[in-house]
């Protein structure tokens, strides 16, 4: 009988053990799925928050050209679209029966005319697609604007890299209205005096160092800056280059630009 009674308490004691294992196991399947859930969940909202943000990038993109085209329209029409008017209106009053020095007069004036004609044409194009960022690639198209901009009083740029890369031509555009715009802001805006721009490459990267001693900008002020049409475009272009960007600036301390990203094709000019 007490062999019984053995026998019967180990039985109980496997029958406790195997539903206390049945019991752990349910434990880990419900924590399994519903950790599962909750990462799936977690991967949705992530979906959700990245299709957001490339929609408010889409969007400020669009905001972006569209502005740019408005301004490009503005200058055809109020610059080059009055131009051509008063030099119709000299065309229109040549005539031969006007006194030579009247009609060598108007004749100068118009060819005068005709010249700024050209210059604000070639102006125009310049602001859309520098000849020698389309001939010569991003380092020299910035190289030769940074020069231009020397010529300004009271400003120093500072344009440094450790190699003439090549990039693509989606690249050459992207990085050149990236710092054309921050140079823009550290000007109109942060009245800077000096900007440096450091351009460096490793076998697969390049990054973009911009700084700027403007005025600077207190926590409020860079908050407003990153929903901004400005930086909205920019991050828009860093998201084409496949980069990461980071931005700093506290007030009377300057701005700062970071850009790293992938490089899609490196050689040396020869």
């Amino acid at each position: 009988m007490d062999e019984t009674g053995s026998i019967d308490s180990s039985l109980i004691l496997i029958l406790l053990g195997i539903i206390g294992m049945l019991f752990l196991a349910v434990a880990v399947i419900v924590f399994f799925i519903v950790y599962q859930k909750r990462a799936f969940a977690q991967q949705e909202r992530i979906k959700d928050i990245e299709n957001a943000y490339q929609k408010d990038l889409l969007t400020s993109s669009i905001e972006a050209q569209e502005k740019e085209r408005k301004r490009v329209a503005g200058e055809l029409h109020d610059g080059l679209g009055s131009m051509l008017s008063a030099i119709r209106l000299y065309v229109l009053n040549l005539s031969p029966d006007q006194s030579p020095s009247t009609y060598q007069e108007l004749l100068q004036e118009t060819k005068s005319m005709v010249d700024t004609a050209i210059n604000q044409t070639r102006e125009i194009s310049h602001n859309l697609m520098p000849a020698i960022l389309d001939r010569f690639g991003f380092v020299e198209a910035l190289e030769s604007h940074c020069q231009q901009l020397q010529r300004l009083d009271g400003l120093t740029v500072q344009f440094d890299y450790d190699s003439e890369i090549v990039f693509t031509k989606q690249q050459d555009l992207a990085l050149y209205r990236i710092c054309q715009e921050l140079i823009n802001n550290s000007i109109k805006h942060a009245k800077a005096t000096k900007l440096m721009i450091k351009l460096r490459s490793t076998q697969d990267t390049f990054s973009v160092s911009y700084r700027d001693n403007g005025i600077g900008m207190a926590p409020e002020q860079l908050s407003k800056l990153r929903s901004g049409l400005g930086l909205k475009s920019i991050e828009g272009r860093v998201s084409l280059l496949n980069g990461k960007m980071q931005i700093d600036s506290e007030k009377g301390n300057g701005f700062a630009f970071e850009l790293q990203a992938p490089l899609a094709r490196k050689m040396e000019k020869t």
